[in-house]
């Protein structure tokens, strides 16, 4: 994969117009098209091809997995009307800082059939290439997730050409749009800490004390580096991060999830979430001089 991790800069573009959207993509919701998943080892990909030309090739690597075939993920997804549009867009971080292309305005769904056995343990990395945008490191476009419904989250953890390609990390499946987040870097950080924070707290009742700790002065330390300008130190902590949550996985920090089962897979949340600050963090680094 021909992709860069590491930009050079970062620069907000103009966000697109909700108004323009409707003079120049005016019609009827368009129905939601399911596509079928090939599965080769831990791998599953689809082709996306949906009416007006919008494709991509969506690939799910998992890192441990049972139960993985054909039959056990529903992957679908539709071109956002304006409608969905002026629904879609406020559940996006940013408010009006943020969009969704208009040469790209496609809501992706991932999720397990209703008699699917899938039970995933770590993380799974989603990339999604599409020719329909084309990679420019100025850009702020990224990929987002969302339970049916809530708010969408940041979950990229690189982007790079192919013309465009995304890949994000998560501990389960949901909805996904790529978007664009035009807010200074700073501000997109600062709520990626308060991510990494609010879900460790959340879920410190499942974590022993003696793991918990740690990654707790990791977070810490990771947030006074950066407060300090030491952004390439925050980098390599919050890298660190990742390793102990992927260390004390299982027994330690509950890591695996099952389709149509209630419980989170929290040390795949932690590592999606730590993910995603590195990679905003690497952003940051490029920008200085």
């Amino acid at each position: 994969m021909h992709g860069v991790e590491h930009m050079r800069a970062y620069k907000p573009f103009q966000t697109f117009v909700v108004l323009a959207f409707l003079i120049g993509h005016a019609g009827a919701a368009r129905a939601q098209t399911t596509f079928p998943l090939s599965v080769s080892s831990r791998t599953a990909t689809a082709m996306i091809a949906l009416p007006g030309g919008y494709a991509a090739d969506l690939s799910l690597e998992f890192e441990d997995v049972v139960g993985l075939h054909a039959g056990a993920l529903e992957v679908s997804a539709r071109v956002l009307s304006p409608m969905d549009m002026l629904a879609v867009v406020p559940r996006l971080p940013g408010g009006v800082a943020a969009s969704i292309p208009l040469t790209y305005p496609v809501l992706l769904k991932i999720e397990p059939t209703p008699t699917s056995t899938l039970a995933l343990a770590g993380i799974v990395k989603i990339s999604v290439h599409t020719h329909n945008l084309t990679f420019n490191v100025a850009s702020p476009l990224g990929l987002y997730s969302a339970s049916a419904g809530g708010p969408f989250a940041d979950l990229t953890r690189s982007a790079g050409i192919g013309s465009y390609r995304v890949d994000g990390s998560g501990g389960g499946f949901s909805e996904f749009v790529i978007a664009a987040d035009a807010r200074p870097i700073g501000t997109i950080i600062a709520q990626k800490f308060d991510a990494l924070q609010a879900t460790l707290t959340e879920y410190a009742s499942s974590i022993p004390s003696t793991v918990l700790t740690p990654l707790q002065d990791q977070l810490n330390l990771a947030e006074s580096l950066y407060s300090a300008g030491l952004v390439p130190g925050a980098i390599a902590v919050v890298t660190g991060f990742g390793y102990v949550v992927k260390a004390h996985s299982g027994s330690e920090i509950p890591d695996v999830w099952r389709a149509n089962v209630d419980g989170a897979n929290i040390a795949g949340l932690l590592r999606s979430r730590a993910d995603t600050l590195r990679f905003s963090l690497i952003v940051a680094a490029n920008q200085l001089p």
